[in-house]
């Protein structure tokens, strides 16, 4: 989720003139990520990993309320948008990770990664779908693939016939 909050907000700064802002938020944020990573390194790779992941976690709701701040937009508009797909990976995610614990080692092979996969990809679309209001925005994602697919392959309009008389042998 934190990554796409990230992007997001660079949408807002970007869309909206608030370059500075962003910059500022940007020179606000980074040391503190940076001591994250510090901090972790001293426990290896992982550690930096958890660092980055702890830091970057900690900082995300201050710079997100500093991003929507004075604008138009509001935060809920911004969790509203993010709340089902980030819900969804998390329920495919658990789904998976329980599945590879109950499949024994010496027997991971491409099909265990097919199955794995698939399971995410399934479970995922399931509780998209599941969770309130998920049948209603299925169908207007379809409407929407629908009107875009009818838009791609249709032949552009034939151009206007000119006036009787005009053509391109009387010019």
């Amino acid at each position: 989720m934190d990554r796409q909050l990230n992007v997001a907000t660079g949408w807002v700064f970007v869309s909206l003139g608030l370059g500075r802002r962003q910059l500022a938020t940007k020179l606000a944020t980074v040391p503190i990520i940076i001591a994250g990573i510090a901090i972790g390194v001293q426990h290896g790779p992982v550690g930096a990993a958890v660092g980055f992941s702890i830091s970057s976690v900690l900082v995300r709701p201050l710079a997100v309320l500093w991003c929507f701040s004075g604008t138009p937009l509001r935060v809920l508009d911004l969790v509203a948008s993010v709340a089902r797909p980030t819900l969804s990976g998390a329920i495919a995610g658990a789904t998976a990770a329980w599945m590879s614990q109950a499949i024994p080692t010496d027997v991971a092979s491409i099909g265990t990664l097919v199955l794995l996969v698939g399971t995410f990809v399934g479970v995922y679309a399931a509780a998209w779908i599941g969770l309130p209001g998920g049948m209603r925005r299925l169908r207007e994602c379809l409407s929407m693939l629908d009107e875009f697919r009818g838009r791609r392959g249709a032949a552009p309009p034939p151009p206007p016939s000119p006036p009787p008389g005009v053509g391109p042998e009387t010019l």
